[in-house]
Formats: structure tokens, sequence, C-alpha cells
């Protein structure tokens, strides 16, 4: 019989799979996950390669990251969209702790293009996300579409990392 889990039990879980093989896991994630742990409250030892997470988020920092995506904003100039998910982005940057990242900008100027060419509270079914990287873009969509249902998958250990930090940027 499957257990249904909630809450705290999916994180447990999740961190409890971390060293449990996977079929799924490529030989570059077995190389990536071998030295690499992160637990179910957030604490993270070892070195991934899963994207960019700037705890560095001072004012200074924050203008050097503005100031250096510029000419990836440069591309918005025609999006309907971009300012809304660009204003997203930004609270969810603040709630998990760390600055706008070209990683984070990245998702922003894709979602922005999705809802410029498609309208997510028309379209049936569910969001899927597959990979996200530090629960940006579960996040941002949780944020612009609240009642459209989401899915997550990914590996168990970058899933853990995906939901704590959705987790920290969506608190309610």
């Amino acid at each position: 019989m499957v257990k249904m889990l909630f809450d705290e039990e999916i994180f447990q879980r999740l961190e409890s799979l971390a060293d449990q093989p996977e079929k799924t896991r490529s030989s570059f994630w077995e190389q990536e996950l071998k030295d690499f742990r992160f637990t179910s409250d957030g604490k993270m030892s070892g070195l991934i390669c899963i994207g960019n997470l700037s705890k560095k988020n001072s004012k200074i920092h924050n203008l050097t990251h503005w100031l250096l995506q510029t000419p990836y904003r440069y591309f918005t100039k025609s999006s309907k969209n971009f300012e809304t998910c660009y204003t997203a982005t930004k609270l969810v940057a603040e709630r998990q702790g760390r600055a706008v990242t070209l990683d984070m900008l990245r998702q922003t100027l894709s979602l922005a293009v999705i809802v410029d060419n498609l309208d997510l509270n028309k379209c049936s079914g569910i969001n899927l996300v597959i990979g996200d990287g530090f629960g940006v873009m579960s996040s941002l969509l949780k944020l612009l579409f609240p009642e459209k249902l989401l899915v997550t998958i990914n590996l168990s250990t970058p899933l853990l990392i995906d939901l704590y930090y959705a987790k920290k940027a969506l608190p309610e």
C-alpha cells in the first residue's frame, strides 16, 4: 500500500532517499551527488552544479547583478509580462535570502515568453516543472498562477533542494 506524504514527511523521506541508488540517475549525477549532502532543514555540504545560489544579497551585490544582467533585459522590451514575472522573481529571491542571479533571470525570461504567448489560466491541466533548480520556476508559477495545480519532478536530492527553497519562497 502506498502512503501519501505531507509537509515535513516529504522532506524527511527525500532526505532518507539521498544515498539510495536511483535507476534514472545518470553517471554524471552519481558523480555529482557522491560527496554532496542536503538535509531536510536546509544544511548543505559539498559541491554540486545545480545552478547559482548567491547568498550575497547586499545592495551592492544586487546592483552588480542587475547591471551585469542589462544585456539580457534588452530582450524583454517587447514582452507584455516581463515586469510582472520579474517582480515575482525579486520576491522569490528576497524570501529565499539570495540575489536575483542570472539563473533566476533566465527562468524569468522563459516564463515571460510563455505567458506572452499562452494564457496559462485558460489552459486545462497542470503546470509541470522538470529539474527546477532551487525551486525558482515552481515558486514563480505558484505566485503568478496560484489556482493551477503544479507538479515538480527531479532526482531525490535535487528535488529536496527544489522543495526546500520553494517552501521558503511560498511560506503560505
